[in-house]
């Protein structure tokens, strides 16, 4: 993150507006998805969400059912995600942040255009790096001591370690997490690619490596303004940016750069 690295570790990334709830999107879906259609997105599907919120006394649990709107693009690399409170875009070919932050307002203002959306209460970007070492290496060479725990220190083989900070600075609240494990390449349970294909470099890989999950969010609430969240976005990044940074050695900042 920052300058561009000729082969950067990120596969998945992720960027989301929630809002004020539209109970009635859906009579607004058929010119959501012909807007969509017209800008690149004409894939089209949904699927539920399923879960439960406590009732008045906190003592029954309520089931809830959420409807969420899926706009892909006709490589599966790049899709929005929209429901009645929040639109996501998420993308396996990242690019750079100008390239992806302008995804997502391109979806913002695209959807504001047709439901008038009246206030933001939440931004938050969050990124996927997939670290693995190159042959004959170790991935304690990639990563700060700070996140490697007990890796490596007992006998036998280390299966599966984890770390995770949460921070605040200049109201923004980052959650740094790092799974280091032996294997294939997996996600967090709360974040799948849904209907999008991971690169084939990180796909094919299986063995020791480290996902590295940095989401950063601001929470307040604010009247829709395109430029805040542009700026809102930026902050965010930055502060990513920094984790990532403190995260991984020099090293692998030099191989990811080859």
């Amino acid at each position: 993150m920052g300058k561009l690295l000729k082969n950067p570790p990120v596969f998945f990334t992720v960027a989301q507006i929630r809002f004020n709830t539209i109970l009635n999107l859906k009579e607004y879906l058929p010119k959501i998805q012909d807007e969509f259609r017209k800008n690149g997105y004409p894939e089209f599907h949904n699927y539920q969400i399923f879960g439960f919120t406590l009732s008045e006394d906190n003592q029954q649990p309520i089931a809830t059912q959420f409807e969420n709107y899926i706009f892909g693009d006709l490589i599966a690399k790049n899709n929005f995600v929209i429901n009645s409170d929040s639109i996501t875009t998420q993308s396996t070919c990242y690019g750079d942040f100008q390239s992806f932050s302008e995804k997502l307002m391109l979806g913002a203002r695209l959807l504001n255009e047709i439901i008038k959306i009246d206030f933001v209460i939440r931004i938050g970007l969050r990124y996927l790096d997939h670290v693995t070492p190159q042959k004959n290496e170790s991935l304690t060479l990639y990563l700060d001591p700070g996140v490697l725990g007990m890796q490596g220190k007992f006998s036998g083989m280390s299966k599966f370690t984890f770390s995770e900070t949460l921070n605040e600075h200049n109201g923004i609240e980052l959650r740094s997490k790092v799974f280091i494990q032996d294997g294939p390449i997996s996600t967090p349970p709360d974040l799948v690619p849904q209907g999008l294909n991971i690169e084939k470099r990180f796909k094919e890989y299986t063995g020791i490596h480290a996902i590295l999950d940095n989401d950063g969010f601001i929470e307040e609430k604010n009247v829709f303004n395109l430029d805040q969240i542009k700026t809102n976005l930026v902050k965010i990044h930055a502060e990513i940016s920094g984790a990532f940074k403190t995260t991984v050695t020099m090293h692998a900042l030099e191989v990811w750069n080859k």
